[in-house]
């Protein structure tokens, strides 16, 4: 048997071999600026191969290539704001962000899509319709390219406008970011030409230039910020303005406390005006550090204490003082500044002393008063006593004729002052004995925490640094000056404590006061000064707020004191009495008038302002005070006062020889001090 084999074999118009696919261009990596666009272009080819020999063979391209983009890997799609043309052979990407777009990758795919049985008539007729096969080498890729993205820079924070002394540090900051975090370079420019660092300069290729001079005048200060790559490399910031002074009588001042709490900060220029600072009472324990940072300033400084408390009877007053003191440039001052709260006054309402430090040696003291008494066996007569100034004893508080009052502070004579004082009770380094009546000691310098006393002997400097806390950790807040002061140990709470409730504690000071018995007042602490300071007033008490304070004016040199002559004219039986106090300048702290006629004197420097505080009358009506409108200026020089009974303004007149008065308030002018002629007759 035979078997044979038939293949049936039939005429076709399909090209069973389809096209070989490549690409005749391919894309290209490209760079652009932040925000940019970029276009890719790719263009394949479909080749068909036939042997010529064979009869009935075609090569009939009648298909189409397909192009598809992959960006990361991913097909890529149409969007109407980022990518058009995924599905050609052109890719344009629009809006490329650094660094999200940066370093994307991209390629370009090609298919052939072989055509369909037809004719270009569209007629299928047998014999004459041809198609052609899908691509034999599909799909066909181009090389993977990189899309980038360069950053750009944004100056975020601008420099601003800067004002130093002559030869003091003048600083300049800006602040840089790029958009992909990359790093940057620096370059300082005074009026549009390069700086480069010197003894005077310092940052140049820095974030923050520092910068003096000792020429008075302005420039423009800017800074050029460069990249490699970024597209709006350089940038030049905003120009800010550097003013050179001639140096300044400038007091900063900082406030905090040794356990390294800060409160606040401040910057006055005695020039303008005087700078006051005072104790916050829910801060007793803190202290003031400040320096003068462009030049050594002579001032004139008002230190003082805290009055105790007035409980039945009145609170001794703080004493105050005044001074001439030259305040050394970059160096570290200290105000510890009391309140009739505790630690700084004995308790039960002892005053708190106002103490001034340079670096870590004391100054000037003024004793706080000593608290008024307390309890049942007080009377208004068991009055505080008042705190003593530097040099001065603390005055005694007044006893109820049951009990003893407080003895005051002794005096601390000056530059006496031990070393090392003690608390209450005698303790150095145990803190006080709060049942301890009698008062302790201050050191004439400061001891500090174990940090200090294992480091520093008292009196010791401890260098350029920032304010050290207890700890010896740097408070940031304040500035690198030359510094000495030792927080922990310097028995400022040094006032009798009044171990119970009948019993007013005695100001702090130089020597604290003792407490008063049985209902009797505190004793005032005393004042010391170590005579680096020159004295100008002194004495006794003079503050009645139970806040210590401080006070400082520009020295402009010391006034001319002048005799002023008052002549006094009574108009009526009635005693009259009308009292100044002086607010500012050298003289006596209070002028009193009256009740009888004739001529007083007084020695006051120009410039002094006082101001009427009190007046009284015989006949008491109203509490005996004379109403405020019962009293009237004329020709500002004379000062006219009538009791409340008639009108005529004139059952008490004053009338200075040198000066003015001007409402409720007589000034002694410098170089207006004319001598009234019309009003006052020369004897």
């Amino acid at each position: 048997m035979i078997g044979l084999g038939f293949y049936n074999v039939t005429q076709t118009t399909t090209d069973l071999n389809g096209p070989f696919l490549r690409f005749t261009s391919e894309p290209e990596s490209s760079t652009v600026n932040d925000g940019g666009s970029v276009t890719f272009t790719g263009i394949a080819t479909a080749e068909f191969k036939h042997n010529p020999t064979i009869p009935g063979e075609r090569v009939t391209n009648t298909g189409t290539i397909g192009y598809q983009w992959y960006i990361d890997g991913v097909a890529a799609v149409d969007t109407t704001d980022k990518i058009s043309g995924a599905q050609t052979n052109e890719l344009t990407l629009s809006n490329l962000v650094s660094p999200t777009d940066n370093a994307k990758s991209v390629f370009l795919r090609a298919v052939y899509n072989g055509s369909a049985y037809q004719s270009e008539s569209g007629a299928i007729t047998a014999g004459i319709a041809a198609s052609t096969g899908n691509g034999v080498n599909q799909p066909v890729d181009t090389s993977t390219i990189a899309v980038g993205v360069n950053p750009t820079i944004t100056i975020d924070t601008q420099p601003e406008d800067a004002t130093a002394g002559q030869g003091i540090d003048a600083t300049f900051t800006v602040v840089v970011s790029t958009s992909d975090d990359s790093g940057v370079s620096y370059q300082w420019n005074q009026n549009g030409s390069p700086l480069s660092n010197s003894d005077s300069i310092s940052g140049v290729n820095t974030p923050t230039l520092t910068i003096s001079d000792f020429d008075v005048g302005t420039s423009s200060i800017t800074v050029t910020v460069s990249h490699p790559t970024a597209g709006n490399s350089p940038v030049t910031s905003d120009a800010a303005t550097f003013t050179v002074v001639a140096n300044r009588s400038i007091i900063e001042w900082y406030y905090h406390d040794g356990s390294g709490n800060f409160f606040g900060n401040g910057t006055n220029n005695l020039a303008d005006g005087s700078l006051t600072l005072t104790v916050n009472p829910s801060n007793p324990t803190s202290v003031y550090s400040f320096h003068t940072p462009e030049k050594d300033t002579k001032v004139r400084m008002t230190l003082a204490a805290a009055a105790g408390a007035t409980e039945v009877a009145v609170g001794g007053e703080g004493a105050k003082s005044e001074f001439n003191i030259t305040l050394e440039r970059n160096t570290e001052y200290i105000l510890k500044l009391g309140s009739q709260s505790q630690p700084t006054g004995g308790l039960n309402g002892g005053g708190g002393a106002a103490y001034l430090y340079k670096k870590g040696t004391l100054l000037v003291a003024c004793g706080g008063g000593g608290g008024g008494g307390k309890g049942s066996n007080a009377n208004s007569n068991c009055v505080g006593g008042d705190g003593g100034g530097p040099g001065i004893a603390g005055f005694n508080g007044r006893n109820n004729r049951r009990g003893d009052g407080g003895t005051g502070g002794i005096p601390g004579l000056t530059g006496g002052l031990p070393t090392i004082g003690f608390f209450p009770g005698g303790n150095v380094y145990g803190g006080v004995n709060w049942d301890a009546n009698t008062g302790g000691r201050v050191s004439a310098c400061t001891i500090g925490s174990d940090y200090f006393q294992a480091r520093f002997s008292p009196c010791e400097d401890i260098g350029q640094s920032r304010f050290r806390d207890i700890n010896g950790n740097e408070m940031s807040q304040t500035p690198i000056i030359q510094r000495g002061y030792k927080p922990g140990i310097g028995h400022r709470n040094n006032g009798g404590n009044g171990g119970n409730p009948n019993q007013a504690g005695g100001g702090s000071g130089a020597y604290g006061g003792t407490a008063g018995n049985d209902g009797s007042g505190g004793g005032g602490g005393s004042g010391y000064s170590n005579g680096e300071v020159e004295i100008i007033t002194n004495g006794l008490g003079g503050n009645q707020s139970t806040e210590a304070f401080a006070i400082f004016e520009l020295f402009t040199g010391d006034p001319e004191i002048r005799t002023v002559r008052f002549r006094i004219l009574r108009f009526t039986d009635n005693d009259v009495t009308v009292t100044f106090t002086k607010t500012s300048g050298i003289g006596p702290d209070t002028l009193t008038f009256g009740p009888l006629g004739g001529t007083d004197t007084a020695q006051i420097g120009e410039g002094a302002v006082y101001e009427r505080t009190s007046n009284t009358a015989s006949i008491p009506q109203a509490g005996g005070e004379i109403k405020a409108n019962n009293f009237r200026v004329v020709n500002n020089q004379s000062f006219e006062i009538v009791d409340q009974v008639s009108s005529d303004f004139k059952h008490l007149q004053i009338t200075p020889d040198l000066g003015f008065f001007t409402d409720s308030t007589y000034k002694l002018f410098a170089g207006e001090n004319t001598r009234n002629s019309e009003f006052f007759e020369e004897n």
